[in-house]
């Protein structure tokens, strides 16, 4: 399964840091490939230039990614989407992995699984294995189907 990094713009700094992380990840496991997608936009207020990004993105994931960086692997199903700034619990991967089943199964009707909650601090949570519904749109770490 690659890991794909998705730039809006040519900020050097940032493709430094994709360039470093790229070098480390291929000698900690050569396997796993790492692709760096740039997109270069047009106009509009950030709001819409980020949903622009977020549509170019999946769909190079969803569409691209296999034929164009990774030719052996099959289409991707699915995707987990991480903002740069997330720091993940030592079960992200795990609960991912458990919500997955949700997704698939069409009476859940979801649109994405998240594992952010702006109230998720200790003192607003009384039990840790609860997972909830929401309507609110969730942002920083999640996973969506094709």
């Amino acid at each position: 399964v690659p890991v794909v990094i998705s730039q809006d713009g040519d900020n050097a700094g940032v493709i430094r840091v994709v360039e470093g992380f790229k070098s480390a990840m291929k000698s900690f496991d050569s396997r796993v490939p790492v692709v760096h997608l740039r997109h270069k936009q047009g106009g509009g207020d950030g709001y819409h230039k980020l949903a622009q990004h977020y549509g170019w993105a999946l769909a190079q994931v969803f569409t691209r990614l296999h034929i164009d960086y990774a030719p052996s692997l099959p289409p991707a199903a699915r995707v987990l989407i991480l903002e740069e700034d997330l720091e993940i619990a030592p079960d992200f991967f795990d609960f991912f992995a458990a919500t997955a089943p949700f997704l698939d199964d069409p009476e859940e009707n979801l649109i994405a699984v998240s594992a952010w909650n702006d109230n998720g601090q200790e003192h607003h949570v009384s039990d840790p294995k609860a997972l909830y519904r929401s309507s609110f749109f969730p942002g920083l770490g999640w996973m969506i189907n094709r």
